[in-house]
């Protein structure tokens, strides 16, 4: 009961670890042949205090003393007992706390709430796990809550720990999620080598927030400067207002540094090809893209991002867009979106505005003539290009060329993505059969 261990010196006043009440079962006669066989062990209020200080010690390996080195012999003594440690009835831990701070990251991790019970734990044999707890981390910046389910395998050297039937389930919290957590489920099969803390995790079948993802993944130095790789792939993602479909992604984390590289995916009936970065260091994730579409049906395109317009843009369109941004929302991200990027559109339609109509009314109002009847709602062109510049959210382009027939626009404007606006100032010019502009250009704003 009421158990202590101090730190080591130099690590703060915290005890190292502290029990409320440990039960512990110990098989004697296999002590007679120097093995330790632990029937039960039952650990109520657990708490380790884990530190890494500035100069990159940490105090659970603690400092070798002169006094530990004149004690060698009693150290190899206790070393040949070489105990295999068999827990043959079960392991339980209620009401754990683990609190991580590595002074040199300014990094905090703390564990509440950790409540763990397994069965017939023994050496290369399979036994049921089962483990839950509450997350909170400031790099990144984490509020969860875990259940983790599995049957766990340790190798006979005790070298490689196995889970079978992996069963994940964290629920994610804070104000920026959908009714104030993300879901997130998990289902693999791992192996984890404890001497070098590699990790490999195959199929893994994940969802989150009813995305479905499957693949494979490696991760190197876990518990040390992790770093991890792999391969997923997603029948669908919806981001914001958008879709993509048959998503196929690489991907490498390290450093707090996520590459997503290559990602390849059908969207809005044609292809996208791209490469992004996610950078958790600071506080709010900062994100980049470099992003490539190809023969997009813009007219679904627009559909989705801007509802209920009544200006739309029907064609096959190609786009090169390089963007960054920063935020932790869908919203916050499309606010803070910066960048740049060309576009072109082939055999199309401007829908919802006939400029011929409004050129040939703009001459009836000069010259005081009869208005002209429509000859329909949408102007068809053969080229529609231009560059544009991104914002605060806000795209601007002042190179906008449209060619229809004998019809010629330039114009320049605004689309505001977050207020999902459109202002917009063409010049509307026909030309005759040589190229030579017929009459006056005509302005039209669309707003």
């Amino acid at each position: 009961n009421d158990a202590k261990l101090t730190n080591s010196p130099g690590f703060g006043n915290n005890s190292f670890a502290q029990i409320k009440k440990l039960d512990i079962q110990v098989r004697l006669l296999p002590l007679l042949h120097k093995q330790l066989e632990i029937g039960k062990l039952q650990v109520n209020g657990l708490t380790l205090h884990l530190v890494k200080n500035a100069k990159g010690q940490v105090n659970w390996e603690g400092p070798l003393t002169s006094s530990q080195t004149s004690n060698n012999s009693e150290n190899s003594r206790l070393d040949s007992l070489k105990p295999i440690g068999f827990i043959v009835t079960g392991l339980g831990i209620r009401n754990g706390h683990i609190i991580y701070n590595d002074q040199q990251k300014n990094k905090h991790i703390e564990i509440t709430g950790l409540q763990l019970k397994s069965a017939n734990l023994a050496i290369n044999k399979s036994s049921p796990f089962d483990i839950q707890f509450n997350l909170n981390s400031n790099v990144p910046n984490i509020n969860a809550a875990v259940k983790l389910q599995s049957d766990i395998l340790l190798s006979a050297d005790r070298n490689h720990l196995e889970f079978n039937h992996l069963n994940l389930n964290t629920f994610l919290r804070g104000p920026n999620y959908p009714k104030g957590e993300l879901p997130l489920s998990l289902k693999a099969h791992v192996n984890l080598d404890l001497n070098k803390q590699d990790i490999i995790i195959d199929e893994l079948v994940a969802s989150i927030n009813q995305i479905k993802l499957n693949g494979q993944i490696t991760g190197q130095h876990i518990l040390n400067n992790p770093s991890f790789n792999g391969s997923l792939n997603s029948p669908q993602i919806k981001t914001s207002k958008l879709t993509f479909q048959q998503i196929r992604l690489g991907f490498q984390f390290s450093n707090n540094l996520l590459t997503l590289n290559p990602i390849n995916a059908q969207f809005y009936q044609g292809n996208y090809q791209g490469k992004a970065t996610v950078n958790l260091n600071p506080k709010v994730p900062l994100i980049t893209a470099q992003n490539q579409f190809n023969q997009i049906n813009t007219f679904l395109l627009f559909e989705d991002l801007i509802n209920k317009s009544q200006i739309q843009l029907a064609g096959l369109a190609t786009l090169n867009l390089n963007v960054s941004t920063t935020g932790d929302t869908a919203d916050v991200l499309i606010r803070n979106l910066n960048g740049q990027g060309r576009f072109n559109l082939d055999q199309g339609y401007l829908k919802g505005i006939n400029l011929s109509y409004w050129i040939a009314l703009g001459k009836a109002l000069l010259k005081h003539e009869v208005t002209p009847k429509s000859t329909g709602p949408d102007t068809p062109f053969d080229k529609f290009n231009g560059s544009f510049n991104i914002n605060q959210g806000i795209v601007s382009n002042n190179d906008l060329i449209i060619s229809s027939g004998r019809l010629r626009v330039n114009g320049k404007g605004l689309l505001n993505i977050p207020l999902q606006q459109i202002n917009y100032e063409l010049q509307a010019q026909q030309i005759l059969a040589d190229g030579s502009p017929a009459g006056i250009a005509i302005p039209i704003r669309i707003s």
